[in-house]
């Protein structure tokens, strides 16, 4: 389950599910490394989607990759606002000033970025404790307290088998590292690599066939790191993800991919003489939050 719900008094910056089309030869590992940086973080998208490590995913599945929601206060707010309004427990807003390494008394100020967590669901087996949990899914046993004060739990021991508990992440995507040319040699730089896919992504995209052009695209970020990439076709890379997941009504994962293009450079246009209004307006407002 995952939180989705956007109110009037925040502004979205990351997604909280990306869905994400299997293509030959991937595995968990390297998805997680992608997208979290991290490849044993690769439990999270086993557990969304009930997979079995080990079995090889089948090419042509689509699976969702979970997130942390990032928000960007457009007004001032309290964490037991916030608690009520996207956990749906006011108690929970100590939990999240903790997540978020803040006072929970605290009146936040617009523009105060606040992040709500990925909320996974586990059901408890025989042997495990709060210890071994939080080790596994929160990185830290120390973090049983934690779990027990989240799920409302009367003591460490008060959990058996069966029992739903939550366990709220913090999982955030990778950063791709900012291109800048002057320490990228050009000579290093193999184009071959991906040019003709991503020449074949966007003419799929003109063609009106936007899962095939995102796989294509998906596909060159997994084989060729961002680093081999020139930075005119690293951002049309962005860019044309970001149409596809547009006419795919994917506007939130289409949002990432702008702020993407306007990291790599923050001077970036769009014609509106050539770019449809619903494009526009999602860049627009992604460009206007940056400001």
């Amino acid at each position: 389950m995952c939180i989705l719900i956007v109110l009037l008094s925040v502004s979205p910056s990351f997604a909280s599910v990306l869905r994400y089309r299997v293509r030959s030869g991937d595995t968990l590992p390297a998805i997680a490394r992608y997208y979290y940086g991290d490849e044993k973080k690769d439990l999270y998208i086993i557990m969304l989607n009930h997979l079995d490590p080990h079995k090889s995913l089948k090419t042509g599945r689509t699976i969702l990759i979970p997130f942390v929601t990032v928000f960007r206060l457009r007004k001032r707010e309290t964490f037991k606002n916030l608690a009520t309004q996207y956990l749906k427990d006011p108690q929970k807003a100590g939990a999240l000033a903790i997540l978020n390494g803040m006072d929970a008394g605290k009146v936040l100020k617009q523009g105060t970025v606040v992040k709500i967590p990925f909320a996974l669901f586990y059901r408890v087996k025989r042997g495990d404790t709060l210890d071994k949990i939080a080790a596994k899914y929160l990185g830290d046993e120390k973090d049983a307290v934690f779990l027990k004060d989240y799920n409302r739990l009367k003591t460490l021991g008060d959990i058996r088998p069966g029992m739903i508990i939550i366990l709220p992440l913090m999982v955030e995507r990778a950063r791709q590292v900012k291109q800048t040319l002057p320490l990228v040699k050009k000579e290093k730089i193999n184009t071959l690599l991906y040019s003709k896919d991503l020449h074949d992504a966007v003419a799929l995209y003109d063609w009106g066939d936007y899962t095939s052009s995102i796989d294509k695209l998906v596909g060159i970020s997994l084989k060729v790191p961002a680093d081999k990439i020139v930075r005119k076709d690293l951002i049309t890379l962005h860019e044309y993800k970001a149409f596809d997941y547009i006419a795919m009504d994917e506007i939130v994962a289409a949002k990432g991919e702008f702020m993407e293009i306007l990291k790599l450079d923050p001077g970036f246009s769009m014609d509106p003489r050539v770019t449809s209004p619903k494009i526009l307006s999602v860049f627009d407002e992604v460009k206007h939050a940056r400001r």
